[in-house]
């Protein structure tokens, strides 16, 4: 079992395929419960879930001081809704109605439609909400990454002179990237940082593992892993490995971070 807390939030992870799996969770459940009673620290049941992973997962009950813990197919977890398919689509779909009601909300409040203006309101109110966390759930399927898409196609069509314009002219004259290219981009970057030693995680624990074969032409490289289906090949520690083979070695040799960025930019622009 794993165990990870942020602020006041606190999940137990762990495989329960077997029943003395489950006796250990029901056990950090309880650990985890008197611990908080001991440190005055109530946990609020009422907002404490279960959320079960796989087709043969047997769900079983959960209980703190006897009262079973609800359980969900879908729960947020620090502002990302996770379900029990192992699929973020929901939640892109949710974040692109979120920006779409914040750019609605922009071209209402500001009569202007100067170029430069709105695209620092796009840029910095608008696209974080776009790309929160977006390592995470980043859609692979072609029907998502439009609906994600379509909130700045639709927004840069709104701005004076450029309703005529092709959307990726209008991208070329404000200097921005499709939302696609940025998911690319900060999924490229987190694993840099990783391998770098310049965030507090390792790279097992994304599910990366770097390559042991002899790499100094390309630089860094991962081992590439066989996913059992299409949804575990969408997440993050499968296709990392995928996409960071595209990269030019200008990329993967890079040793600090300032290089590697100046390189993604000239080879991806």
């Amino acid at each position: 079992m794993q165990s990870h807390l942020f602020a006041d939030d606190f999940k137990i992870v762990g495989d329960v395929s077997t029943p003395k799996a489950r006796e250990l969770m029901q056990a950090d459940v309880k650990a985890v419960a008197d611990w908080s009673a001991v440190n005055r620290l109530p946990i609020n049941l009422d907002k404490s879930t279960v959320l079960h992973y796989g087709s043969n997962n047997t769900h079983e009950s959960y209980a703190i001081d006897n009262k079973a813990i609800t359980s969900v197919d879908s729960c947020r977890d620090l502002g990302v809704l996770r379900c029990d398919t192992f699929n973020y689509d929901e939640h892109a779909r949710n974040t692109a109605r979120k920006a779409a009601k914040l750019a609605g909300m922009v071209l209402k409040v500001f009569s202007t439609r100067e170029p430069n203006f709105l695209r620092q309101l796009f840029v910095s109110y608008i696209r974080p909400t776009l790309e929160y966390a977006a390592p995470v759930w980043s859609p692979t399927g072609v029907a998502v990454c439009n609906i994600l898409e379509n909130v700045q196609r639709r927004y840069t069509k709104r701005i004076r002179g450029y309703a005529a314009l092709t959307y990726e002219e209008r991208l070329s004259k404000l200097h921005l990237d499709t939302l696609e290219k940025r998911r690319f981009y900060h999924d490229m970057l987190l694993a840099f940082k990783t391998m770098h030693g310049l965030v507090s995680v390792t790279p097992r624990s994304l599910g990366i593992e770097l390559s042991n074969a002899p790499t100094r032409r390309l630089g860094l490289r991962m081992n590439h892993f066989k996913p059992k289906t299409e949804t575990i090949a969408a997440s993050y520690c499968y296709r990392v490995a995928k996409e960071w083979d595209r990269l030019p070695a200008s990329c993967t040799k890079s040793v600090i971070i300032s290089s590697f960025k100046s390189a993604f930019r000239k080879d991806f622009n």
